[in-house]
C-alpha cells in the first residue's frame, strides 16, 4: 500500500485508511510519529482486536485522493500479479481507477485473510462429578484462545447479522463425547447470530462426525476483569489498552455419565487436544421388595445415586420421537439444508441413556466376573420405560428408578433364585451388592410341600456383628426407611445416649454422632417417626433415679431446624460457608404428660398418640403403670384423650 497521502490526515484529525477484517474487526491502525515527512508510507501498523475464527477478508476503505494515488501508483509488475481486470485487461493486485467524484469513499477487498489462532486446552478442574440433576460439578477449563472477549463485544451488533463472521461469534461451546471422534462439525440452521446462540443454548447442533456428544454453553472467567477488558475496548475513545483473558472457561457440566471426552468449541473451530472427565458410577442403595413370587414380575423401586437423567434422543441438535413401532423416527424440529440423517446414532442414544441390567446371580464359589463384563440375561429395561425420580432416602438427595422386574422361573430344586440388578449410564455400570442390588425370587409353598420345613426359612440372621454395642431397653424405629436404635443400657452401662442406624437392609450398622446438642443419657425412651420427623420422649436413668418428660426431635436438616427451633433452644453455630450438622432439638422439657419410661407411641389419624409407661413414686421405687392416652399435632401442644384407660397397667406395652 503506496499512498501519496499520509495515512493520518492533520488536517481533518482523522484517519485517511481503515482496515477492516471479516466485516466486524476493525483493525486499531497505530497513528504515524508527527515528525515524519510527508512522504509516501509503504505500509501502516494496526492491532487486530480480540476475535474467532478463521478465513477472514481483509478489506480497506480509502478517501478517495489516497486511492486516486493508489491507481497511479499501480506498476506493470503489480499488474502481472492477480486476478483484477479493468475494461478486460489484466490489473493485477491494483486497485481499478475509479469514476466517481473525490468525495465518493471507496472499499474493496483485497483478496487476502486472516485466521486466529486454533484454542488449546490444557487442562478441567475438577475432573470428574456426581451424575445427579443439580448436582453436577461447575468445571473450570483452561487453555488458550478462547475467544470469548470478542462475544461479549461484538455480540450486540452481530445479534441481527448474517455475516460469516458474526455466526462464528456465537459458536462457542464445551463439547462431551462418549467415543473419540476425528472432528466435530458445529452446523446451525439459524440465519443470524442470535439464532446461531440460541442454537448452542439448547444444545442443538451437531457434534461430531459421530453425532455422539452434548454441547454446554460456558461462560468467560475475566468477569472479575470486566472494566479494564470489555469496557475499555468498546470505549471508543479509550481503545482495548490490554488484552483480556483468553485462558479459561466456566461450564456447568451437564448430567450425562461415564468417561468422557472433553474439547471446546470456538467458533465452529475444534480445540486443539481435549481433557478426561469422570462420572461418578451408579451406586445401588436398595431394591424393594426384595423378594418376589417365582414366575411373576413385579414393579421394582430402586433407590441410588447417580443413575443420570432422560437425555433427548438427538442427532445433528434435531430432537426425534423413536416409537415402539417405528421403522423411519420422526423429526420433531426440522433439518436444515444440508444436514444428512444417520439412523445408526439412535442406537448409541439408546445404549447412551440410564437403564437397568438383570443378571442371573453367580453360582456361589464361581469366579468372579467384572459387572461391566456381565451379561444381562435376565432382561434389560431402558430409561423410556422407567420412571425416574429425585428422592431424600437415608439421610441424603438421591434417586430413585421404578421399573418393571424381569420373569424368572425357579430351577429345579431350589428354592430361592436370586438376581442381580445394575443400574448403568453412558455404559458404565454400578457394582453388586448382594445385600443392597440383589432380589429373589421364591418357590410358592404350594409347589414345594414335601419339604417346605427345610426349603422355606421365614426368618434371617440379618447381623451377628461387628456393629452396635449389645443393647438393652432400646427404642426401635423405622425412620426414613432405616432402622434407628435409641438408648438403652449395656452390661457395663445403667443408661446410654448412643445412637444407631442400620444400613438400609438392616445388615449392617453406623453410629450417629454429633458433637452439638444430645438428650441424655437413658433407658426405655420412646420413640417414633411423626410427618418423617424423629422423635425421642421420656425414659429414665437409674443414675438419676427417676424419669423424664421432656420431648426431643432430630433436627436432620435445615428445614426440619427451621420449623422446631425457638428462642432459648441451644443450637449450633455455624461459620460462614459450613455445611449444615444435624443435633437434637429440645422442644419441651416439661410435657404435660408425666415423667414415664416404658411408653408406647404410634402415628394414627394424622396425630403422634402415647400410652402406658411408668414413672418415679420417689427415687428409686416405681410407681404405678399408668393408662392415660395424650395425643400432638405438632410435638409443642398435647391433649389428654383419657385419663385412665379401660386396659390394666402393666409392663412393656405394645400398641399398634
Amino acid at each position: 500500500v503506496i499512498p501519496r497521502e499520509r495515512i493520518w490526515n492533520e488536517q481533518y484529525q482523522q484517519f485517511d485508511v481503515s482496515v477492516t477484517f471479516g466485516d466486524i474487526y476493525e483493525c486499531e491502525i497505530l497513528r504515524p510519529s508527527v515528525n515524519l515527512p510527508n512522504a509516501d508510507q509503504s505500509y501502516l501498523d494496526c492491532i487486530m482486536p480480540s476475535g474467532v475464527g478463521s478465513n477472514h477478508s481483509v478489506k480497506v476503505v480509502v478517501r478517495n485522493a489516497t486511492y486516486r494515488e493508489l491507481v497511479r501508483g499501480c506498476t506493470e509488475t503489480m499488474k502481472e500479479v492477480g486476478k483484477t481486470k479493468w475494461k478486460g485487461q489484466p490489473f493485477g493486485n491494483c486497485f481499478p481507477p475509479s469514476s466517481e467524484d473525490d468525495e465518493f469513499v471507496v472499499a474493496k477487498d483485497f483478496g487476502i485473510s486472516f485466521t486466529y489462532d486454533v484454542p488449546v486446552i490444557t487442562s478441567i478442574t475438577p475432573s470428574r462429578s456426581l451424575n445427579i440433576p443439580g448436582k453436577t460439578a461447575r468445571v473450570t477449563i483452561s487453555g488458550q484462545n478462547f475467544g470469548f472477549t470478542a462475544r461479549e463485544i461484538f455480540s450486540p451488533q452481530c445479534e441481527d447479522s448474517t455475516s460469516r463472521s458474526c455466526r462464528q461469534i456465537f459458536m462457542n461451546g464445551v463439547v462431551l463425547f462418549n467415543h473419540s471422534c476425528s472432528s466435530i462439525e458445529l452446523l446451525s440452521t439459524g440465519a443470524t447470530g442470535a439464532d446461531v446462540a440460541l442454537d448452542v443454548g439448547l444444545s442443538e447442533l451437531a457434534w461430531c462426525n459421530s453425532p455422539q456428544g452434548y454441547t454446554v454453553v460456558c461462560t468467560a472467567a475475566f468477569s472479575e476483569l470486566y472494566t479494564e477488558c470489555v469496557e475499555r475496548c468498546l470505549d471508543p475513545f479509550a481503545g482495548c489498552g490490554r488484552r483480556c483473558p483468553e485462558d479459561r472457561v466456566i461450564c456447568d457440566i451437564p448430567v450425562l455419565g461415564g468417561t468422557q471426552e472433553v474439547s471446546l468449541v470456538v467458533a465452529g473451530v475444534t480445540a486443539k487436544g481435549s481433557v478426561s472427565f469422570q462420572y461418578d458410577a451408579p451406586i445401588i442403595y436398595s431394591v424393594t421388595p426384595p423378594e418376589v413370587l417365582a414366575g411373576t414380575s413385579s414393579l421394582l423401586t430402586v433407590t441410588g445415586i447417580n443413575f443420570g437423567d432422560y437425555l433427548a434422543v438427538r442427532y445433528a441438535g434435531r430432537e426425534i420421537f423413536v416409537g415402539p413401532d417405528t421403522v423411519v423416527p420422526t423429526v420433531l424440529k426440522p433439518y436444515g439444508e444440508g444436514l444428512t440423517r444417520n439412523l445408526t446414532t439412535l442406537q448409541w442414544w439408546d445404549d447412551a441413556q440410564f437403564q437397568t441390567c438383570f443378571s442371573n446371580s453367580l453360582p456361589e464359589g464361581s469366579p468372579d466376573i467384572p459387572v461391566q463384563q456381565r451379561f444381562c440375561n435376565a432382561g434389560r429395561v431402558l430409561s423410556s420405560s422407567i420412571g425416574l425420580s429425585d428422592v431424600f432416602a437415608f439421610g441424603e438427595e438421591a434417586q430413585r428408578m421404578v421399573v418393571q422386574g424381569p420373569v424368572v422361573k425357579s430351577v429345579e430344586g431350589q428354592t430361592l433364585t436370586q438376581v442381580d440388578i445394575m443400574a448403568q449410564s453412558m455404559g458404565l455400570r454400578s457394582e453388586i451388592t448382594p445385600e443392597n442390588s440383589s432380589f429373589s425370587f421364591r418357590v410358592a409353598c404350594n409347589t414345594n410341600e414335601r419339604t417346605i420345613g427345610s426349603r422355606i426359612h421365614q426368618f434371617y440372621l440379618g447381623s451377628t456383628g461387628p456393629g452396635q454395642s449389645a443393647l438393652a431397653s432400646s427404642a426401635l424405629v423405622s425412620h426414613g426407611e432405616r432402622l434407628w436404635l435409641l438408648g438403652g443400657q449395656t452390661i457395663t452401662q445403667t443408661e446410654s445416649s448412643e445412637v444407631w442406624r442400620s444400613m438400609f437392609t438392616g445388615l449392617g450398622w453406623s453410629s450417629v454422632t454429633a458433637d452439638r446438642t444430645w438428650w441424655s443419657a437413658r433407658h426405655n425412651v420412646t420413640a417414633c417417626t411423626f410427618r418423617d420427623v424423629l422423635y425421642l420422649m421420656g425414659g429414665a436413668s437409674h443414675t438419676e433415679q427417676k424419669a423424664f418428660n421432656d420431648v426431643w426431635v432430630f433436627a436432620e436438616t435445615a428445614e426440619v431446624d427451621a420449623y422446631f427451633w425457638r428462642p432459648g433452644i441451644p443450637s449450633p453455630n455455624l461459620v460462614a460457608g459450613q455445611a449444615y450438622s444435624p443435633y437434637w432439638i429440645r422442644i419441651t422439657d416439661n410435657a404435660p404428660w408425666s415423667a414415664r419410661s416404658r411408653a408406647q407411641c404410634l402415628v394414627h389419624n394424622d396425630s403422634m398418640w402415647l400410652l402406658g409407661g411408668v414413672g418415679y413414686a420417689e427415687p428409686g421405687q416405681y410407681g404405678e403403670w399408668t393408662t392415660d392416652l395424650w395425643r400432638t399435632r405438632n410435638g409443642f401442644t398435647w391433649e389428654l384423650v383419657t385419663a385412665k384407660g379401660l386396659w390394666q397397667g402393666g409392663n412393656n406395652i405394645r400398641a399398634v
